[in-house]
Parts: C-alpha cells; structure tokens; sequence
C-alpha cells in the first residue's frame, strides 16, 4: 500500500458533531493493574467521539489493530463501558481528514510506554521519544478538532488537561 501523500482537498467536508473523550478502566488486567499501581490512576485507556446526527462514532487505538472508528454504541454494549466521559462540546469535523490523518497504522505497544515512563520521560525529557499512545492520539485529534490541547501521553495527564478545559 502507499502511503505517499494524497490530495484530499476535494475529500474533506466539514460536519458538525458533539465531541466527547471516554475514559476506560482496565484495571481487571493484570498489566493495567501495574499501571494503577506506578501512576496511581485508573484510566486505562481513552477514546474519542463524534456524534453526528443520530450515531456515534468512536476512535480507538489499540495494540493489536491500527487506531479505526467502530460504533460507540455497539462497542460499549459489548466490550467495556467508560468510566469517565468529558463532553467537549460541538466542533466542525472532517472524519474523512481524521480518517487520513490515522492511515498509517497507528498502533502503540505496551514495552515503549514503559521505558518511555520510566526512563526517557524522567531523565531524556526528549519529546521525538514520546510512544504511540491512545491519549497522545485523542490529543492530535483534539487539535484537528479546533480545540487547544497539549500533548498528553497518559490517559491520566489527557484527562486532567480536558478538566481544565471544560472549566
């Protein structure tokens, strides 16, 4: 497949749509279990979103499959329900753009976060080194979007930054 640069211009039509981030709490697995206890949260996990018209759509990354929308309802209905939803409020979205923007296989591992958090967060401060995480995704979401978000590489750290925002 190529992966070359694609003229979409003509692509990208802009809808509006209620924008939510979700939470979700892992903690039944033995490694998020590790995660509660180092970084002292339960947010496991995040996602993002759009609501346009009637449905849902949800973004998600995971390591196993490329980051890809599913259905929100049927997701939460079958898999895991948030723990946590922050409503951002309503934005202009192109999901054909988003749907560009995470062409590449965006997909994260457990073994980079982990020397990432221990080792070149603490010590490199190196910002090239960041992993590919679900926060740091909704976070580049969030910003095509329109709204002001810093990268956040923790659900954790996403999530207090939205707190801010929704204030």
């Amino acid at each position: 497949m190529n992966w070359g640069p694609i003229n979409t211009s003509n692509k990208y039509v802009l809808q509006e749509a209620d924008i939510s981030v979700v939470f979700y709490d892992r903690s039944k697995d033995w490694r998020a279990k590790i995660v509660t206890f180092t970084n002292w949260t339960r947010l496991h996990h995040c996602g993002i979103i759009l609501s346009i018209g009637g449905e849902s759509i949800l973004l998600m990354s995971g390591k196993s499959h490329r980051a890809k929308f599913i259905d929100a309802d049927r997701f939460h209905k079958n898999f895991c329900k948030p723990s946590h939803t922050l409503k951002l409020g309503r934005a202009m979205v192109s999901v054909q753009q988003i749907t560009d923007y995470i062409r590449p296989p965006y997909t994260g591992d457990a073994r980079s976060l982990c020397v990432w958090y221990f080792f070149t967060n603490s010590i490199l401060r190196c910002k090239s080194l960041q992993p590919k995480t679900c926060a740091l995704l909704i976070s580049n979401i969030l910003r095509i979007c329109g709204f002001y978000v810093t990268d956040c590489v923790t659900p954790k750290k996403l999530y207090r930054e939205l707190q801010k925002l929704c204030s």
